[in-house]
């Protein structure tokens, strides 16, 4: 079947869904509010805090959150216990966390809150006080409570309460992504992954999962994220936790067509819309409506994306969820972009600049304005296009210099008054006598040394914000050029590095050589002791390499488990001895990462640069080399030579 058979055959299908939601639009919408995902599951916790009435209440958020919704505030009529009360608002919470609605999930969590009584466990006020916490990250917020959520999970941890200390952890880790914080939110997720490997908690394995890969696809790494969806959506499909099942395949659908997978992922995101209409998430539909659209706006077919995206925009903006809103409203601009129509593309643009507010939406606002520039470029305003991106890369230091100005208007305005008054002062003690004069002038001069001794701690107050500044500079940089992963150089900076370094070898006659490395057999290793191991293989791998070579050397991730090494001034010989050694070590891995079952080994193409070859086809031969080590049984270094045998 022809690729545009496939999309025509989801197209239709979606448009039946979307009849489909026109129909149910004024009923689910009575029902929805503002939430986001439940920390609780059908397993118990080792400690029950809620009876059984709650805790199937809970277990439907999961499933039907519409219906939870529903019986819960069935039950709230009849209910006058304050305990009673609290716990199902709690339930109300959950529920419209799982429809992504954050404002009403934050309100109910309020009214929770407001119904404790002294008789209340503390392990229950902790997961309303996450809830609020968590929902007002999701509605752009994070900067507000990032301290009370650090503050959470010091108690639980204190406490040795996993099942909080998990949710903390969640918590925590998108309060960093939405923040923005990549490396931060990955570490904090993958400590909840390890945290719920080995317990019978709230929060499972696979809650974990959906976030790590989140942070990967976000990233840009969608071949790493796509195991970690997998897993995820696998124990939602076994727990029958539909909600949980609709976000996976989301993300699920949109890593496959990133990494090529186009058709896989347009049905993956078709049936994750067909199961979110099922179960009421309205969110949910629109989110894969978004993902579709996405895919029409790539292959030129605008028409065709834009009823999509404007479904999508009406369902955020009745949910209040910004950050949906605007990847929208870019969508929209980028249609009307297709179309030429210009100022409609501006508009949609400056209502998503409406919403983007705050530093959780710098990089929401970082997008805005350079597709704006886009927009300007098209109608041939390329100055205003320039000075648009110009301003764009300047905004944080702007920001910076006109916050460091404002406190020193301030400053010089107090000190101002202040002289004002002295001179007052000293013109009636003049009026007086000569001793008041005398003790006028004492005055003036201590405000004197005050002057200097404020001017010297702004002073040192600027070169302390410059020396950070500089260092937030050089980390941003280290971050752009470094793997996270293995802490080895990204592919793009080890290229350019090989790239000068060749030019350099060949301008003075130097040598250099070139290896690319690859772990055997590591898909094994990720199959059968999870990805978890096989990340712990990688990072284990890049500190032993960096370890054993010279910093001199050039030493990248070229891609998944294969390696571009690079040795200005060596030869081959030497290069080939130091390789072996490496070799040798490689296989200590699966010890240092207590693992003794796994086997690691390392397959190598060594070249020697010669004749003024390029990087690329120095590259291409040492990946040559490197297939010959394969075909002749891994684990070994086989040299580039001119015309390798058929039969080595």
């Amino acid at each position: 079947m022809s690729d545009q058979v496939v999309v025509f055959t989801i197209i239709t299908k979606i448009i039946n869904l979307e009849l489909k939601l026109r129909f149910h639009a004024v009923s689910l919408f009575v029902l929805l509010g503002v939430g986001i995902v439940s920390p609780v599951h059908a397993q118990e916790p080792s400690k029950p805090i809620f009876n059984d009435t709650v805790n199937q209440l809970l277990l439907l958020t999961l499933q039907q959150p519409a219906d939870a919704i529903d019986q819960a505030q069935e039950q709230l009529k009849s209910t006058e216990k304050n305990q009673d009360k609290s716990e199902l608002h709690f339930v109300l919470a959950r529920a419209y966390s799982e429809l992504l609605l954050p404002l009403r999930a934050q309100e109910e969590a309020r009214k929770a809150q407001s119904f404790i009584e002294d008789k209340t466990s503390e392990e229950f006020k902790r997961y309303i006080s996450l809830s609020i916490a968590e929902a007002s990250a999701i509605a752009g917020h994070a900067e507000d409570i990032e301290g009370s959520v650090k503050s959470e999970l010091a108690w639980a941890r204190k406490q040795n309460n996993f099942n909080i200390q998990a949710y903390a952890l969640r918590v925590a880790g998108l309060v960093q992504l939405t923040l923005n914080s990549a490396d931060k939110a990955l570490s904090r997720f993958q400590e909840g992954y390890a945290l719920t490997q080995h317990r019978t908690l709230r929060l499972k394995p696979a809650d974990f999962a959906y976030w790590i890969a989140m942070v990967y696809e976000n990233q840009g790494q969608p071949e790493l994220a796509i195991p970690y969806f997998k897993e995820a959506q696998d124990y939602y499909q076994k727990q029958a936790l539909s909600i949980g099942k609709v976000r996976t395949e989301i993300g699920l659908g949109k890593a496959l067509i990133a990494t090529g997978q186009t058709n896989e992922g347009l049905l993956v995101l078709r049936d994750a819309a067909e199961l979110a209409l099922e179960v009421g998430d309205l969110q949910g539909v629109a989110n894969s409506y978004r993902h579709i659209a996405e895919q029409l706006i790539l292959r030129k077919e605008a028409e065709q994306a834009e009823p999509f995206l404007q479904d999508a925009l009406i369902i955020f903006n009745d949910g209040h969820n910004p950050f949906m809103q605007i990847s929208v409203l870019l969508a929209l601009a980028e249609v009307y972009l297709q179309k030429d129509a210009h100022e409609e593309a501006k508009e949609y643009l400056q209502q998503a600049l409406a919403l983007a507010e705050g530093e959780s939406f710098l990089a929401q606002r970082i997008d805005i304005n350079r597709k704006m520039a886009q927009v300007l470029a098209a109608q041939a305003d390329y100055s205003a296009a320039y000075d648009l991106m110009v301003n764009n890369a300047t905004a944080q230091g702007k920001l910076f210099k006109e916050r460091n100005s404002k406190r020193l208007l301030r400053l010089k305005t107090e000190f101002e008054v202040e002289q004002q008054q002295i001179q007052n002062a000293l013109l009636t003690e003049q009026n007086l006598r000569q001793k008041a004069e005398i003790r006028t002038r004492l005055e003036t001069q201590k405000y004197g040394f005050m002057l200097i001794f404020l001017l010297i701690v702004i002073s040192l107050l600027l070169l302390w914000l410059y020396i950070k500044g500089k260092r937030h500079r050089q980390h941003l940089e280290a971050l752009a050029n470094e793997d996270v992963l293995t802490t080895l150089l990204t592919r793009r900076k080890a290229l350019d590095l090989v790239d000068q370094q060749l030019k350099l070898a060949q301008r003075h006659g130097e040598t250099i050589s070139l290896a690319l490395l690859d772990l055997d057999h590591f898909k094994r290793v990720n199959d059968e002791f999870g990805h978890q191991t096989g990340d712990n293989v990688l990072r284990s791998f890049g500190i032993l390499a960096a370890s054993t070579f010279r910093s001199t050397d050039i030493l990248g991730r070229y891609g998944g488990e294969e390696f571009l090494f690079a040795f200005p001034h060596t030869s081959i010989d030497q290069v080939e001895e130091m390789l072996q050694k490496f070799s040798e070590t490689v296989k200590s891995i699966p010890e240092k990462i207590d693992c003794p079952n796994a086997h690691t080994s390392v397959s190598i193409g060594l070249i020697e640069a010669r004749d003024k070859l390029s990087t690329s086809e120095l590259i291409a031969l040492a990946d040559q080399a490197l297939y010959q080590a394969k075909e002749t049984g891994r684990d070994r270094i086989v040299r580039y030579k001119t015309q390798l045998p058929s039969g080595e």
